[in-house]
């Protein structure tokens, strides 16, 4: 006799990415804000926002990713963070089904790209000159490492 499991497709559609999100866990609170920016958001700036958690290993080592971001655009792009444990209601507001997750808005707020999971700060830089946004400030110079 053959054991077959039948798991309807919508249970697993709704189920999978709440699991992903929980994985990586709501544990290890911080004092920090929920939203952390590098400066303030500025008119004709365009954002990436990357949705995460402070206990999230992917999601800590996003951090140096974003401060590298940062370094290489200066106020041509403003870099903000935001822990989803903290500001609860961010991760409905910005539709996250895993964390993290980069969205990438234009100027007027109007959302561009979105990446799920690790990137890289030279792959969110290219994924901007790519969008037609010239947000590399030619003064830094990318780090030797």
């Amino acid at each position: 006799m053959k054991l077959t499991s039948k798991i309807p497709i919508k249970l697993v559609l709704y189920t999978v990415p709440l699991l992903a999100v929980a994985a990586c866990g709501k544990t290890g609170g911080s004092s920090a804000s929920a939203v952390r920016s590098t400066h303030a958001v500025q008119d004709g700036v365009p954002e990436v926002i990357d949705l995460g958690s402070l206990s999230c290993v992917p999601c800590v080592m996003m951090e140096e990713e974003l401060a590298s971001l940062d370094r290489l655009t200066g106020d041509r792009l403003t870099v903000t963070f935001i822990d989803v444990y903290q500001d609860t209601d961010a991760a409905s507001r910005y539709g996250i089904r895993i964390v993290p997750t980069q969205v990438f808005l234009a100027p007027d707020g109007t959302e561009l790209y979105r990446h799920e999971g690790y990137m890289s700060a030279e792959q969110m830089l290219a994924k901007w000159i790519g969008l037609g946004y010239d947000v590399y400030d030619s003064g830094e110079t990318p780090d030797a490492s």
